[in-house]
C-alpha cells in the first residue's frame, strides 16, 4: 500500500503546482513568457493498450483525479502470468469506483482475450 500512497501524493502534488512554461517536468526549456504559468490537469484520463490497459484499470483507484479510464486490447487470458498472480486484486481495483466512466475495446480475433473472457469481464463490472 505504500505504493498506492506515493501516486496518490504525486498526483495531488503535479495537480496543485503550476509549473512555469519556460520549462517543462524534464527541465528543458521551451519559448513560452516567463510571466505565464501552466497549471498542470486537475482531472485525468488513463489509456491502456494491452498490458498497460491491465495496469491503467488498476492505477485509476489511486489516483484521486482520474476521471475514467479507456482499456484496449486487454490480455485476459494470460492475466495471471502477465500480474504475478495477482489478476483478482487489480481487477478488483479497476472495478470498485462507482459511476465511473469506463470504455473497454476489444478485438473479437485478439490473441490473448477470448471473446467470452471479455464479456465476462464487462459483465463483471458495476451497471451504473
Amino acid at each position: 500500500h505504500n505504493k498506492e500512497n506515493k501516486v496518490e501524493q504525486t498526483t495531488t502534488q503535479i495537480a496543485e503546482k503550476p509549473m512555469d512554461r519556460k520549462s517543462n517536468i524534464n527541465g528543458q526549456e521551451t519559448e513560452a513568457n516567463s510571466s505565464q504559468h501552466h497549471y498542470a490537469p486537475t482531472s485525468i484520463l488513463l489509456v491502456g493498450y494491452s498490458y498497460g490497459a491491465l495496469i491503467a484499470g488498476s492505477a485509476s483507484a489511486s489516483i484521486y483525479n482520474c476521471i475514467g479510464y479507456v482499456l484496449i486490447s486487454t490480455p485476459l487470458d494470460v492475466k495471471h502470468w502477465l500480474l504475478m498472480f495477482n489478476s483478482r486484486y487489480h481487477i478488483t481495483r479497476a472495478r470498485n469506483r462507482q459511476n465511473f466512466p469506463r470504455l473497454m475495446i476489444q478485438g473479437s480475433k485478439d490473441q490473448f482475450s477470448s471473446e467470452s473472457s471479455f464479456h465476462s469481464l464487462v459483465d463483471s463490472f458495476p451497471s451504473d
